[in-house]
């Protein structure tokens, strides 16, 4: 069986390899409120245990699963950066 990178550009995912994507960190409450949305499906509690179930026995249209990737897309592009601080023993400042 192929890893759904390999089959993101070939299949729509549903079932398993659709939670699979809902359960990514980037994907929150917000997204899958707006995902059920755009299917015209409106829930009143938006937490996983409402909205996987209908999201994964439903289809997803091309245009909800580009939002997905969107979201996954956004995540992994934005720049990271890592703050460190160091200990300087030095009589010698580092800016002339």
């Amino acid at each position: 069986m192929e890893k759904i990178a390999d089959n993101i550009n070939r299949f729509l995912p549903c079932g398993d390899s659709l939670r699979a994507i809902l359960q990514h960190d980037s994907i929150k409450d917000r997204e899958r409120r707006h995902l059920l949305r755009m299917k015209g499906v409106f829930v009143n509690n938006c937490d996983e245990d409402s909205t996987f179930p209908i999201l994964t026995t439903s289809l997803l249209s091309p245009n909800e699963f580009e939002f997905l990737k969107e979201k996954l897309q956004a995540r992994e592009d934005r720049e990271k950066t890592i703050t460190r601080t160091l200990d300087w023993e030095s009589n010698k400042s580092l800016i002339p």
